[in-house]
């Protein structure tokens, strides 16, 4: 069994993990205190770290919501993907009094499982569009990619942004 894909999806997450959390790390304490500048759903190092962590439980419930049989409502009950700024939205606010320190070990936490649920797939399924119906075609291992060191870069670029110009 090859698993060039998974391999590659676990160590870009892992790379841009601890490119993230070595950036987060470095950034003296008051720049934890400062809000972004400009007009984002994010202002603050907090709130870029608490919507990764959001996503990675949206996964894992939709994870359990299919291993009981029933189809997850994705993104999340009462939302479409044109609705992705309202939830963000909704995420971001209930988490929005959640010390840093305690979101930054949630979001390590949550990596891990992420990366515990990539590990528990070989190429061909996570390349397979139809593993999981309420994926609506996206390759499971896709997803992982997205949610994981896509969104890691992501998330480092908009802090890295969003510091130097407040």
């Amino acid at each position: 069994m090859t698993t060039v894909q998974r391999d590659a999806i676990l160590a870009r997450n892992a790379a841009e993990m601890d490119a993230l959390l070595a950036f987060i790390d470095a950034l003296p304490p008051e720049a934890f205190d400062k809000k972004f500048a400009g007009d984002s759903h994010y202002e603050t190092v907090a709130d870029v770290l608490a919507h990764l962590h959001a996503w990675h439980l949206a996964r894992e419930s939709w994870s359990v919501i299919a291993a009981q049989g029933g189809i997850p409502e994705v993104p999340a009950e009462g939302y479409t993907w044109r609705d992705l700024d309202a939830l963000n939205v909704k995420l971001r606010d209930e988490w929005r009094s959640t010390p840093i320190d305690e979101l930054r070990g949630r979001l390590v936490d949550s990596h891990e499982r992420l990366q515990d649920a990539v590990s528990a797939y070989d190429d061909d399924a996570l390349a397979d569009p139809t593993l999981f119906p309420w994926m609506h075609g996206l390759p499971f291992g896709r997803y992982c990619l997205m949610s994981g060191g896509e969104h890691y870069l992501w998330a480092r670029e908009l802090i890295e942004a969003g510091l130097a110009d407040s």
